[in-house]
């Protein structure tokens, strides 16, 4: 039981070691490709990455049976929505802001707790709440000073907190499907899946917009990289996590991604975090630390 605990724990931190290298490096390509673009050649390098890892491990391709198709489709356009408005979202701020304050999720998984599954609210979770709110705002306020000339320090009224907002929300309302997911089918399958879904939805979005790049084959291999590191491989050790220590703790410890991505960011993009930034990152871990380790409390009772 000890090793397999410790095996939970190691793949959520790999998770979010591997989610938050991808934040930083899919920054380098990001600007130079639309972000329907981006993430359509995301999800479609993860697609083939996944073909070929299932076949290497020699892995039967699973299918959802067909109690699970409609939780399915709901973690399915979750995640197409948030996926694509954090992209968009990263253009403009750096990738550790953009990390940080996408922390907001944690907020919108309480009010889904409460409202849809009836959980009742302690004090650990409106504190949690409150300082995840309080550091997105400090970080918000130099990001929005930056990009529109000092008019607003407000986060909140800013394009690129509106959009982290919506990406929050969305991821929020992905995981809820995650988690009900979790052990019907091999992780393997499930991201395979998942990815050629997405890939299809970006196709159908770009076609519909017109919103088309291609990348040089320089940053095409840098976004199979990214793909690699974060649809597939951060997906599967957090999806392998979650049947060994469960939600709570799989996701506590899957925080290090804004962690890894500032420093990463700082080491390949130069981006520096200010003074500000940095109580503001600290306040949202803060905050989810509360969140976590509360959640974590409650299901050990």
């Amino acid at each position: 039981m000890e090793v397999t605990i410790l095996k939970g724990y190691t793949f959520a931190v790999l998770s979010g070691v591997c989610a938050g290298v991808t934040v930083a490096v899919g920054k380098l390509v990001s600007a130079g490709v639309t972000s329907l673009s981006y993430v359509f050649f995301l999800s479609l390098m993860s697609v083939f990455i996944s073909v070929i890892w299932i076949k290497f491990k020699k892995y039967p391709i699973e299918f959802l049976s067909k109690d699970k198709l409609l939780v399915f489709y709901g973690h399915i356009a979750c995640s197409f929505l948030a996926i694509w408005t954090f992209w968009e979202g990263t253009r403009l701020m750096n990738a550790g802001v953009a990390s940080f304050s996408v922390r907001i999720e944690l907020i919108f998984v309480l009010i889904i707790s409460w409202i849809v599954f009836r959980e009742r609210m302690t004090k650990f979770d409106l504190i949690g709440a409150c300082l995840i709110f309080l550091g997105a705002s400090l970080m918000g306020a130099k990001v929005t000073s930056f990009n529109e000339g000092g008019l607003s320090n407000s986060f909140f009224s800013s394009k690129g907190g509106l959009l982290m907002l919506a990406s929050g929300a969305s991821f929020a309302g992905a995981e809820a499907f995650a988690n009900r997911l979790a052990g019907s089918i091999h992780s393997s399958s499930l991201v395979l899946w998942r990815s050629l879904a997405l890939s299809g939805l970006y196709a159908i979005a770009m076609g519909f917009s017109q919103d088309v790049s291609v990348p040089t084959l320089v940053d095409g291999l840098v976004i199979a990289l990214a793909a690699f590191l974060g649809p597939f491989l951060a997906r599967i050790f957090f999806m392998e996590a979650l049947p060994e220590i469960g939600l709570a703790k799989a996701s506590l410890l899957s925080q290090l991604e804004p962690v890894v991505t500032t420093i990463v960011a700082w080491g390949i993009l130069g981006e520096l975090i200010s003074p500000l930034d940095s109580v503001g990152g600290g306040l949202v871990l803060a905050g989810c630390l509360a969140l976590n380790l509360n959640l974590s409390l409650k299901q050990e009772s």
